[in-house]
């Protein structure tokens, strides 16, 4: 489905959409099969893209926070933002942010295009390949994120679609699940929030 002309918060999918969308990002990532960034911290997970850069965070009560920034952008005013939502660093290069609270995404404007990374799933899908048949296994590892079942085996055999070497090199393979892992996308693990007391993981 095309994206609107003009993104803006209401046109956003539930935040767990867009947390799965830039966690396999940044699986890819940590398997090293695309040289675009993405990587998960205590903030949430950050992809960078050639339009900027976003990012999506995840706090408790089914809250969350979509923010980015890319070229000269000036930063939003966050009238609205909930302090517990407002951490240290979220203004740091900020262009643009909307928050996920009572069941709906509220902002200040219009999201730029480096939104565009966690928007759709073709966007997400067109970073990591543009073969066929990894599409169809990102996809693939997209929906059995979204239904809480996916499993170190699927993760791995799409790395294999996206680059036959990963299975070869144990580094990536362990990078990549670790990433799974600390995203919380894998069946019986659970993604990071702020604000919340911090756990082993």
């Amino acid at each position: 489905m095309p994206l609107p002309e003009v993104l803006l918060p209401e046109n956003l999918d539930d935040p767990d959409v867009l947390w799965n969308r830039a966690s396999v990002l940044a699986v890819g990532t940590a398997a090293e099969v695309v040289s675009a960034g993405a990587t998960v911290d205590g903030d949430g997970v950050r992809a960078a893209g050639p339009d900027g850069w976003c990012r999506v965070t995840l706090a408790p009560d089914g809250e969350a926070v979509l923010s980015g920034g890319g070229g000269d952008a000036s930063a939003p005013a966050l009238d609205g933002l909930p302090e517990r939502l407002d951490w240290d660093g979220l203004r740091d290069g900020l262009g643009y942010v909307c928050w996920y609270t009572d069941g709906a995404w509220h902002g200040p404007g219009g999201l730029d295009a480096s939104a565009g990374l966690l928007t759709d799933d073709d966007a997400t899908i067109a970073e990591l390949t543009d073969d066929e048949n990894g599409r169809r296994a990102v996809a693939d590892v997209l929906a059995k994120a979204r239904a809480n079942t996916l499993r170190p085996a699927d993760v791995t055999a799409m790395l294999g679609v996206l680059d036959p070497d990963v299975g070869a090199d144990a580094a990536r393979t362990r990078a990549a699940l670790d990433t799974a892992v600390r995203t919380g996308i894998l069946a019986g693990t659970r993604p990071p929030l702020i604000g919340a007391a911090p756990r082993s993981l």
